[in-house]
């Protein structure tokens, strides 16, 4: 698909889909309770497939490249009767599950692999649990840990998790929390403990907020374009979402925000006094990583950002694949372990070939926006954009840009 920017841009209203993390949760305790109703739920493909799997449950479940579906239907399968073979694509069965499948066995499930130890795809014959205690490692995916955070009410004695290592995506963990104490169930984070009682979740019906994780892409647009306005339409303020960090992240290049009745209003101001090196610590909130190393790139910001260690685990090791492509435009980078860093002297130059998407959702939409730098910009894959903002490209196209499929 080609991307081509107009001479002038004619809109400045943008619409995000509601959030796929807190919709996949919000499903989860509405099966557990067997009633209420989730209003505004996300078009993602991600939240559709679980959606779909947790209205029939049929016996060989495929969720496509839906990790966080895969995770925490591990957990909700493993206490339901049945049994069950859970699957995904290829690249779903690289993404590790050992550490949810052995906290859960130490539960009780009955799980077995059907190829390679640690790796989907899994065999699941649901049965009673009976342990109360575990102890987790914290510092490969919080979704571990709200796959077990959201069935620990429905333990005949509750469930305490003691976390071990640095923990990652903190706000991922209490936004779990938030949601099941609004269902009724009292869950206590303190410190590296969680403590969740047994009970029923008591659930009538809850509305899900924006998602952004989508807006952050719009940040990334306005850095990049140097955008004077835009509204991104119905977007409150507060947010239970750690991603809400955003907009101060953003700050630091120049991007401002305010709220009104209309939603979230965007603009860009030049930093007066940017800094020589900008340093990001996205331990809490990953999922930036994308939008903001592609507009770190863009203003040829030297910067080093932190907190990365779980990059390599999601759709693709996206690290990497960052440096692959934002390479095709001339730009340094390093990867390691836990951070990259950007050289942040060189001027963009126009790709002379498509930039490749990885079967990952957020390195199309993190590409985009260079459009209006380069002027044309080749994606390959774009449908991968249905795994989380299906409407992603028609809302892009309202601004002015040329889509050539």
């Amino acid at each position: 698909m080609k991307l081509i920017a107009p001479d002038n841009y004619i809109g400045d209203t943008v619409e995000v889909p509601t959030s796929k993390s807190i919709a996949n949760r919000l499903l989860i305790i509405q099966a557990l309770a067997q009633s209420g109703d989730v209003l505004g739920l996300s078009e993602a493909k991600d939240t559709q497939i679980l959606k779909q799997v947790l209205q029939s449950l049929p016996s060989v479940i495929d969720v496509g490249h839906a990790g966080t579906s895969f995770r925490f239907l591990t957990a909700f399968l493993a206490i339901q009767n049945g049994v069950f073979t859970l699957t995904g694509s290829d690249r779903m069965k690289e993404r590790p599950i050992g550490i949810l499948v052995n906290a859960l066995r130490e539960l009780g499930a009955d799980i077995t692999y059907l190829e390679k130890e640690g790796f989907p795809p899994l065999q699941i014959s649901g049965t009673q649990l009976s342990s109360t205690g575990i102890i987790v490692n914290a510092n490969i995916s919080s979704q571990y840990i709200t796959a077990l955070m959201l069935i620990g009410p429905y333990l005949p004695s509750g469930l305490e998790i003691t976390l071990k290592g640095e923990l990652v995506s903190l706000p991922y963990l209490k936004m779990t929390a938030n949601l099941m104490r609004s269902c009724g169930v009292e869950v206590s984070i303190d410190g590296n403990q969680i403590t969740i009682p047994s009970g029923k979740y008591q659930f009538t019906s809850l509305a899900i907020e924006k998602d952004w994780s989508a807006i952050a892409f719009w940040y990334e647009w306005v850095a990049i374009n140097k955008t004077e306005h835009l509204l991104i339409k119905d977007v409150k303020s507060e947010s239970i979402q750690g991603d809400r960090e955003v907009a101060y992240i953003f700050e630091e290049l120049g991007v401002q925000s305010y709220f009104d009745t209309d939603g979230l209003h965007l603009s860009f101001h030049p930093v007066q006094k940017k800094k020589q090196v900008l340093v990001f610590d996205l331990n809490d909130t990953p999922d930036l990583a994308q939008p903001l190393i592609v507009t770190l790139a863009a203003q040829q910001q030297k910067a080093e950002i932190k907190g990365l260690s779980t990059l390599k685990n999601k759709e693709t090791d996206r690290g990497l694949a960052l440096k692959q492509e934002l390479s095709k435009f001339g730009v340094e980078m390093e990867v390691h372990d836990d951070r990259i860093t950007i050289a942040g002297n060189q001027e963009l130059i126009k790709p002379s070939e498509a930039i490749k998407s990885y079967e990952d959702h957020r390195m199309a939409m993190a590409f985009a926006p260079l459009v209006a730098m380069v002027k044309e910009l080749d994606i390959e894959n774009p449908k991968v954009v249905e795994k989380s903002y299906p409407s992603y490209w028609e809302v892009f196209s309202r601004l002015g840009l040329d889509i050539e499929k």
